[in-house]
């Protein structure tokens, strides 16, 4: 019982700490989002209900340059690692969108990483892109505490 104890944390400790395998980012996102003409900024659904927001909307985007300025800032570190998807949700949810046509649903994760269906895991922002993210959520009202 003793040894079959040690060989399965011993083999969960090699599978944690094994070396993830690099991937690079190719402009998938930015070729999704290419089209949007609205983005918006919620809170995750599992978090609606005690939000006191009906629709968890915090904020939304229409204007053709805001929406051009958010797609061209943000940028990507190469290569990235693949990190394992972690167990949150991310806030806030940031939704692209091509009129009424859902084009991405993607969330910030940690105040660092963009989580979205399309990546082998999270992908992290490059330090320009994540700082200038994070002082545009701010700006229009997400709560600092909430972006780490």
């Amino acid at each position: 019982m003793g040894v079959s104890l040690c060989a399965l944390v011993l083999g969960v400790a090699v599978w944690l700490l094994r070396p993830r395998p690099l991937w690079f980012y190719e402009g998938e996102f930015h070729e999704t989002i290419r089209s949007a003409d609205r983005i918006v900024v919620r809170i995750p659904e599992p978090e609606v209900a005690k939000s006191g927001k009906k629709d968890g909307v915090l904020f939304e985007v229409t204007d053709p340059s805001e929406v051009k300025e958010v797609y061209d800032r943000l940028a990507f570190g190469k290569p990235q690692y693949h990190k394992t998807r972690c167990g949150c949700h991310g806030y806030p949810w940031i939704d692209w969108y091509e009129g009424e046509r859902c084009l991405a649903l993607a969330a910030l994760k940690h105040g660092r990483d963009i989580g979205w269906e399309g990546f082998p895991g999270q992908a992290t922002l490059t330090g320009d892109s994540r700082k200038w993210l994070v002082d545009w959520l701010q700006l229009h009202g997400v709560p600092q505490d909430r972006l780490q």
